[in-house]
């Protein structure tokens, strides 16, 4: 818990990152309430979300992603209070997480939340933050070179996107008082008969667009009471403004919880928490309103603040007097009428508890009920201006979305533990499981403004009014058997069957079972007592795990509304055809692992070597459009995922006075897709498919690959160039880079001297190709840095195609080169490696002495210094290589114009009275 709490993330799966072997976590981008994906040894599943199951004190919890094509949304875990954990599972395998059934088949992420300590005493705890963040890492650009085409400068109003004009130092302002486009002036080369003396100088539109983000985070915690009877109540709050002007995430949390125990055999407990979050969101660069995309296009001589010093707050910096807006180019927004003119925002009412009734039908035999609810209502309200690049074709758009969560939790469980004489123990659990969930959605979109500037349903010419509702249902019943043997071997094994509403009747139901082996091989070879052997476990285990349809409602044919035509309300089939034959996925897999304790516990180890088969994957399967559809839902396709996790706990210095201990921990995970149904070359993954380049799976291959435009290379893989020197681009798409890191590792240091601690995280990646679509644009539209030296000549590697020879054609990498291939240039050549090293946090905090505080009203007193993404060690030329234009979705790998990632230095206090 308060490792989740010094990191200051704003969100929970953030909070993870490189804390837990085998978890790999993507923050998608340095936006408020940002969504962050998160995968637990690899990627199982082509359509279904791959994001583990989470259980709050027993409840499983959504952490849904409801994606948008133009803002970053975030995932619903950001709902939770890192001040409320008390600790954080990571349940890994099939047999870890067979119990709590399919929904935790990636993997399951365990939170136990803070509870009364029922001590007879009343028990207050105070703490604040404060954290001020910095953009960490921009693409380059390049000020040497103007606005304009072929070496010719082009004024704005033309609406040319380039910057292949000519040097900025030939460069000068005219006296115009007629032009209104810019405070600056006219801008003519220094022959020009208007020109003056006065030179035209690069304008760092980057530096002066982004603020300081600060972060405040408060919380209040009260509890007492006694064994018989506890409570807590807690209070949080946490307010984000953002590096982009105007973007801003806030959240407020109320927690009430309590527990009585009437009797020695009865208890009761229960607890209800409510959030309240959302803010503003910006615009990201999947579309031509995106901050980033209008921000890192701009020309160098182009002003975007107009010269005004407080430009966000200033129509005049973005606008002109009759209200049109001000921009370098026809297409992409000025950012600072984006933050103004199209926005997202976004407010989610979120409640989540339990009641539970435990009794104790005998010492050994205990009986508990629990009965769970989250339920979430979202609003979001999204508009963009007549003026606006996106849908200024059709005048505005405004949608409204509502939505709505509820899932309902029933649990109940019989255990039976005793020890069986002198040698055995055994525990015994049986269990039954009911989960309901319903959605709801509905999005009213209004376009053609009739009063510019009022962003409202009521003011657009067209409507369109669309909604829908999604129920299903799954019912479990399990067991569970623990038996161990002199405290040193121990055999677990459980079983579960689910009945799941997705599925056809007659393939709904289906059973998975785990078997677990632990063997504490010190204690019988008489190796506890030594002074290097402290403890030694051998284990084993074998677990399976189904998983059902991606969503309901894929068995029969569905329709859908398009609107309205001729004043009737159009309905739509479906471009996918139902499935009754289709039967659960499922995922098998064998872990074996080994635990030692050195030299008193000075030394630990915990390695393990696991291996994931998922078969049988539902998925929608190209078919003939003869058929009158597209797709068929189907069971085509088998992934396998293997690989090595370490853990190692060192502890070099251990005195009274000081200690020093090392946590590291190290995994790899190597994926494979086995299987395809015949005849599907790929299975794109679903997120924004942007200049031909996405992630797909494609048989043979790891889970993602990024596939799109290449070069043409002969059966050596040698590049082909032409009888000019320029590379060949192919005319056949394929696979240019693979998103899956080789590796990952987190090494953390605590040093502690008297009242002092100081920790610091190390963060390390090796591998993962990342798409830098920013950069491929950039350099098209000779912005980007590479284009400042586009008087060098250089030589590309390959041979000619003419003869096979090796190329010593020397070409000039200018506006002919890059207009040759895609706007975004050839994928391949935009494909970098994402490795890096990061000190993702460092903090040193001081408890003040018991002594100093004892005429102060509190009895505990903290101070700390943090900071966090201090140091970023990385070859990407891009933002900060922890990015995903995609969300948390299945997509990965992918930079396009995304909002950059935060350095953040900050401090906080925590009292106790």
């Amino acid at each position: 818990g308060d490792d989740l709490v010094n990191s200051r993330e704003t969100n929970l799966v953030s909070a993870l990152s490189s804390k837990v072997a085998g978890v790999n976590v993507i923050s998608t981008s340095g936006n408020p309430g940002a969504s962050a994906n998160i995968a637990i040894r690899g990627r199982t599943s082509f359509s279904d979300n791959n994001s583990p199951l989470f259980v709050i004190d027993g409840v499983p919890i959504d952490n849904d992603y409801a994606g948008s094509n133009f803002t970053d949304q975030s995932n619903r875990a950001i709902d939770l209070d890192p001040n409320d954990i008390e600790s954080v599972t990571v349940l890994k395998g099939t047999a870890a997480t067979a119990l709590y059934g399919i929904r935790a088949g990636k993997g399951a992420i365990v939170i136990t939340t803070r509870r009364s300590k029922a001590d007879g005493q009343t028990n207050v705890s105070f703490s604040t933050s404060l954290t001020f963040d910095q953009v960490n890492k921009l693409p380059g650009q390049q000020d040497r070179f103007a606005q304009g085409q072929g070496g010719a400068y082009i004024d704005p109003q033309s609406g040319s996107p380039s910057s292949w004009g000519p040097l900025i130092d030939t460069l000068r302002y005219a006296d115009d008082p007629d032009y209104t486009y810019s405070q600056a002036g006219r801008i003519v080369g220094q022959s020009n008969p208007a020109a003056t003396d006065r030179r035209v100088t690069p304008f760092d539109n980057a530096a002066d667009f982004f603020q300081t983000g600060i972060t405040s985070n408060s919380s209040l915690n009260v509890s007492g009471g006694t064994t018989l009877a506890n409570y807590l109540i807690s209070l949080g709050h946490h307010r984000q403004s953002g590096i982009v002007p105007k973007s801003d995430f806030e959240r407020t949390n109320v927690k009430l919880a309590g527990a009585v125990n009437p009797g020695e055999r009865l208890s009761f407990s229960g607890q209800v928490a409510y959030s309240l979050s959302g803010g503003n969101r910006q615009q990201r660069g999947s579309n031509l309103s995106g901050v980033m995309l209008g921000l890192m296009r701009t020309p160098p001589t182009f002003d975007l603040s107009n010269g005004i010093d407080e430009p966000v707050d200033n129509p005049a910096a973005y606008s002109f007097a009759d209200g049109s807006q001000r921009k370098y180019n026809a297409s992409y927004d000025n950012p600072y009428w984006s933050v103004n003119r199209n926005q997202v925002r976004d407010r989610v009412n979120r409640v989540i508890g339990h009641v539970q009734m435990g009794y104790d039908l005998t010492p050994s035999l205990n009986l508990l009920y629990r009965l769970g609810l989250d339920y979430y209502f979202e609003e979001r309200k999204s508009y963009w201006d007549g003026e606006s690049g996106e849908f200024r074709s059709i005048n505005g758009l405004v949608i409204n979305d509502l939505y709505s969560f509820s899932g309902l939790t029933s649990d109940l469980l019989l255990t039976y533990d005793r020890r069986l004489g002198e040698q055995f123990t055994l525990d015994v659990t049986l269990g039954h499981s009911y989960y309901q969930q319903r959605a709801y959605g509905a999005v009213e979109e209004g376009e053609n403004f009739v009063i510019p500037g009022f962003y409202d349903i009521s003011n657009a010419q067209t409507l369109i009014v669309d909604d829908y509702l999604s129920r299903e249902k799954i019912t479990g019943a399990f067991y569970e058997l623990r038996l161990g043997f002199n405290d040193y071997l121990y055999l677990s094994t459980t079983g579960r069957n689910d009945w799941s509403s997705t599925l056809p009747a007659a393939n709904n139901a289906f059973f998975y079972p785990s078997v677990s082996l632990g063997f504490v091989f010190t204690e019988p070879l008489g190796l506890a007592t030594n002074s290097v052997f402290s403890y030694g476990k051998l284990r084993a285990s074998y677990g399976a795990v189904g998983n059902d349809a991606p969503g309901p409602y894929l068995l029969d044919l569905n329709y859908s509304s398009v609107g309205q035509i001729q004043g009737q309300t159009a309905f739509l089939l479906s471009n996918t055809i139902g499935n009754e034959g289709i039967v659960p996925e499922r995922n098998e897999s064998y872990e074996f692992g080994l635990e030692l304790r050195l030299f008193q516990n000075r030394l630990g180890f915990d390695l393990a070597y696991y291996r994931n088969l998922t078969t049988d994957q539902i998925v929608f399967v190209p078919i003939a459009n003869s058929t009158g559809f597209t797709t068929i839902v189907d069971n085509a396709g088998k992934i396998e995922n293997k690989g090595f996790e370490a853990l190692v706990n060192i502890s070099p210095v251990r005195t009274p006075q000081f200690s020093w201990n090392i946590d590291l921990n190290f995994s790899t995970n190597e994926n494979i897709v086995l299987e395809l149904a015949d005849g599907i070359p790929f299975l794109p993954l679903p997120g924004f498919g942007l200049t031909s380049t996405r992630n797909v799976i494609i048989e043979g291959q790891p889970y993602g690959v990024i596939y799109g435009t290449r070069w043409l290379r002969n059966e050596e893989g040698d590049v082909l160039i032409d009888a000019n020197g320029y590379p060949i681009q192919d005319s056949e798409n394929g696979i240019v880079g693979d998103p899956n890191p080789d590796w990952l590792m987190g090494i953390r240091n605590t040093l502690s001297w008297k009242g002092f601690s100081l920790t610091a995280l190390l963060d390390i990646r090796k591998g993962g190709d990342i798409f830098n679509g920013t950069k491929g644009v950039m350099r098209n539209l000779g912005i980007h840095i590479d284009t400042g030296s586009r008087e060098e000549e250089v030589i590309f590697e390959g041979v000619l195609q003419t003869d096979g020879m090796p190329n010593t054609i020397p070409i000039r990498l200018d506006q002919d080169f890059y207009s040759r291939y895609p706007f975004a240039g050839v994928s391949e050549a935009s494909i970098e490696d994402g490795s890096y090293l990061r000190l993702r946090e460092l903090g040193l905090s001081y408890l003040f002495p018991a002594a100093w505080l004892e005429r102060a009203p509190f009895s505990d007193l903290r101070f700390g210094l943090t900071a966090r993404n201090l140091l970023l060690l990385t070859d990407y030329t891009g933002i900060d290589p922890e990015t995903n234009l995609s969300g948390a979705s299945n997509s990965f790998g992918r930079d396009y114009f995304n909002t950059p990632n935060t350095r953040s230095y900050g401090a906080n206090l925590v009292v106790t009275f």
